[in-house]
């Protein structure tokens, strides 16, 4: 028996205190469970649920309810706390769970949180068990969770329903990404899969004569692919219109442990249902080449330009521009032109034109292009629709480079033409600069618009808000 489980050997508990804490929404939270779970039923420790409001995403686009609404109250009575401490202070981390391990010295006594959103954790405790036995603990755990009765119910339903063997699912997360508010923070671009990947992705199960299952909120996008390739929407299975939102995430992730396989984005959903299930996730994007993401993508669209696909909305032709935009500049094969770049950027805006993020792409473009002009009435159009608490965030991500702007170089443009006199830019640095002169900036780009009245109007309120001297616009 290796060292650092003689205690256990001997009928001594480890003395962590598992702490489910997670304030994402309901699949990154079940992940967290089940991976606390299991490490309690290695370690001996025991599992406590803290259930704090949502602070990442749109609760309008998730699953989610009291912690009373989704557990049976035996289940709560077993693994109530006294709750995270302010500040998680005083909690350790997983980290502290495996230097332990590697140290081989019995595991101290305290609170470990658990807050691995969707991730499997067993390759980061290699030395606790093999990848057999954490699948195994895992699906022990989901088993071992006491949902309500309605979400039993839910539970059972999807575990009986007769499916096709080697069943494939496709899960078409749309809802924020594609629709809600997660259009505007580039790194959400990966979370779900755009609509010509996906439909390339059903073609080739279907050439590989698996039954392909949907799971997604664009019900006109899932019936396009099931009248055109025999897929079935899970619609199609059962009836949804009676459950829940809650009772549907129960019956959707069961339903998603049995396939053969599962596509999907970075779903937390796809995530839970690997972890208590046999079901394997295929690779991100079909396992397709950057470069291959970006050619599919143009064909597509370029296809639909000649005869555009009712069933496809403007939001998801948007939202595929933008993966085409960010894939471009992870490939290492040939890249974009510029046109074609600009191409792009300007159909995404045609369908979304109240994404700030896509002006930011603009004026980035605009930068990189030497059109110092275009880049600054894309900042204006960027801080017309953006809210005024969320432009500084914006801004930020962009600057930093995540997803599809020019990252570095989109602030060597910005300072560039600040100290050319571009008042937008200016605008722009003291935003994203809280030591600055805002009411100096705002005065600027108030100059800058004097010539456009209807920017102007629009973005009084937001340089007030930015200033410090008025009230945040209402969407």
């Amino acid at each position: 028996m290796p060292k650092w489980l003689e205690w256990q050997g001997q009928g001594v508990s480890s003395g962590w205190r598992f702490l489910v804490h997670q304030r994402d929404g309901l699949g990154a939270r079940l992940s967290s469970l089940i991976n606390a779970l299991a490490l309690a039923r290695r370690a001996g420790g025991t599992v406590e649920l803290d259930w704090p409001p949502m602070t990442a995403g749109d609760p309008d686009t998730h699953a989610m309810g009291p912690v009373t609404e989704i557990f049976a109250p035996a289940f709560l009575e077993r693994h109530r706390g006294p709750g995270a401490p302010k500040g998680l202070s005083g909690v350790a981390e997983l980290g502290a769970v495996r230097d332990a391990i590697q140290s081989g010295r019995a595991p101290p006594q305290g609170v470990v949180a658990v807050r691995a959103h969707w991730r499997p954790i067993g390759h980061e405790l290699p030395q606790f068990w093999t990848a057999q036995e954490y699948r195994a603990l895992c699906r022990a755990a989901f088993d071992a969770i006491e949902f309500v009765p309605a979400l039993e119910a839910a539970r059972r339903k999807a575990a009986a329903l007769p499916l096709p063997a080697r069943a494939v699912g496709v899960h078409l997360r749309a809802g924020d990404v594609i629709y809600g508010d997660y259009r505007t923070d580039a790194r959400m671009v990966t979370k779900a899969i755009s609509y010509p990947v996906a439909e390339a992705i059903v073609v080739q199960e279907r050439a590989a004569r698996h039954a392909v299952i949907l799971f997604g909120e664009d019900r006109a996008f899932m019936s396009h692919l099931a009248k055109r390739h025999a897929a079935r929407p899970i619609s199609d299975t059962v009836d949804l219109a009676g459950m829940s939102k809650l009772e549907r995430a129960i019956f959707e992730i069961t339903l998603m442990t049995r396939l053969h396989r599962l596509h999907a984005g970075q779903s937390a959903f796809a995530g839970t249902a690997a972890l208590a299930g046999p079901v394997q996730l295929a690779p991100s994007n079909g396992g397709l080449e950057p470069d291959e993401i970006v050619s599919l993508i143009r064909t597509r669209l370029a296809a639909e330009a000649a005869a555009r696909e009712v069933a496809i909305s403007g939001r998801q032709t948007a939202f595929a521009c933008r993966v085409a935009l960010r894939f471009d500049r992870l490939s290492t094969a040939a890249k974009l032109e510029p046109g074609e770049r600009l191409a792009l950027i300007d159909l995404a805006l045609r369908h979304d034109a109240f994404n700030a993020r896509l002006h930011i792409v603009r004026a980035a473009h605009g930068y990189a292009e030497a059109d110092p002009e275009a880049a600054d009435a894309a900042l204006a159009q960027a801080a017309v629709v953006a809210p005024s608490k969320e432009l500084r965030v914006i801004f930020r991500d962009a600057i930093q480079g995540q997803g599809d702007a020019a990252g570095p170089d989109l602030r060597a443009g910005l300072e560039a033409a600040a100290a050319a006199g571009r008042p937008m830019a200016a605008f722009v640095l003291a935003v994203l600069d809280t030591e600055k002169d805002r009411v100096l900036a705002a005065s600027r780009a108030q100059v800058y618009l004097a010539g456009r009245p209807a920017h102007l109007a629009c973005l009084d309120p937001h340089v007030g808000a930015l200033a410090g001297t008025g009230q945040a616009p209402v969407e």
